[in-house]
């Protein structure tokens, strides 16, 4: 049985630690909601740098990812220097606070693997002590990962519901208010006559688009050609007309009567 080590963290196991020292990228992410919590970029570091002190090792560069969702590791450029880094042997392994810090989805996860398989560095977490350099410890690792993907599924079902249940009772699923309608008192979707006219134009000039006729470019300047504007007053542009269409696509929820 390995020996024990008492850390900030809980009691370890000492093959849980790595036998050596090892020259690391320090990898934080954290999303909106999130940066003044305990998963705070600040907070990583802190916990990451007493990680380092009791361990050993040293901190070659630290890589953040601000503000950005851990869904796809595709979409944050500072998760892609960080591989790229290791790649190139900038350092000899990538430590973050919490695994899900660095995705939580297993397709990226095992990806992340392979990639540390193949450039020979290692995969460090503070909170999930393992050592990807034992079949044991990929095991576990893989584990982590299917519970953190089935943990951001749960979260998205969650959300889902919510919105389900919201716009059954009337209001509409975001802050936003489509174009050609406006809230009631209640803070209800229910048509405006002042911009019906302009969804009813908008939705026939985009099937015209769709059917290959009129680039988004061109319903755009026709709109505006026949005196519609925005709501501050503005010509209409294209990405006007993209973000309108994508939201008309949403059916409208009908507001229960008062009396229900």
């Amino acid at each position: 049985m390995p020996d024990l080590i008492v850390t900030p963290w809980g009691v370890q196991g000492a093959y849980s630690a790595h036998t050596r020292p090892l020259s690391v990228i320090l990898y934080c992410r954290c999303s909106t909601e999130e940066q003044a919590s305990a998963y705070s970029i600040e907070a990583q570091r802190d916990q990451c740098g007493r990680y380092c002190g009791l361990y050993g090792h040293t901190i070659a560069r630290v890589i953040v990812d601000p503000a950005l969702s851990g869904r796809k590791i595709a979409n944050r450029p500072g998760a892609l220097a960080a591989l790229e880094a290791l790649k190139a042997h900038q350092a000899e392994g990538l430590l973050v606070a919490r695994l899900d810090r660095l995705t939580r989805n297993l397709k990226d996860l095992l990806h992340v693997l392979e990639h540390a398989e193949k450039h020979g560095w290692s995969l460090l977490s503070v909170t999930e002590q393992f050592d990807t350099s034992t079949a044991s410890g990929r095991l576990v690792l893989h584990i982590l990962g299917a519970v953190a993907q089935w943990e951001r599924a749960t979260i998205s079902d969650r959300i889902k519901a919510a919105l389900a249940a919201r716009t059954a009772r009337g209001y509409p699923a975001t802050g936003i208010t489509r174009i050609g309608y406006k809230k009631d008192r209640k803070g209800r979707l229910i048509p405006d006559p002042k911009e019906q006219p302009l969804l009813h134009r908008l939705i026939e000039l985009y099937d015209v688009h769709l059917a290959g006729e009129m680039t988004v470019a061109d319903v755009a300047r026709q709109l505006s050609k026949e005196g519609f504007r925005t709501r501050k007053g503005k010509w209409i542009e294209a990405n006007s007309v993209r973000k309108w269409m994508e939201r008309a696509r949403i059916p409208v929820p009908i507001p229960p009567s008062d009396s229900a």
